[in-house]
């Protein structure tokens, strides 16, 4: 089965729909004090990892609404 590419309002309409069963990643974020981890996470961007054991992932600037 493939999935189907989204059309022009196919995310908007998810959107309103996840809220309007009260999407738990909304809740989340409003109780989440996501600032707390900041330091944490920048250095553990900053440190890498060892190239030799395995894919290098770089982590990216949070995306929350809060940091």
């Amino acid at each position: 089965m493939t999935a189907r590419p989204l059309g022009l309002f196919d995310q908007e309409i998810r959107q309103r729909k996840l809220q309007a069963l009260g999407d738990p990643l909304v809740e989340l974020d409003r109780i989440v004090p996501w600032g707390m981890f900041r330091e944490t996470l920048e250095t553990m961007r900053a440190a890498g990892r060892d190239p030799r054991k395995g894919v290098v992932r770089r982590m990216t600037r949070c995306a929350c609404s809060r940091c």
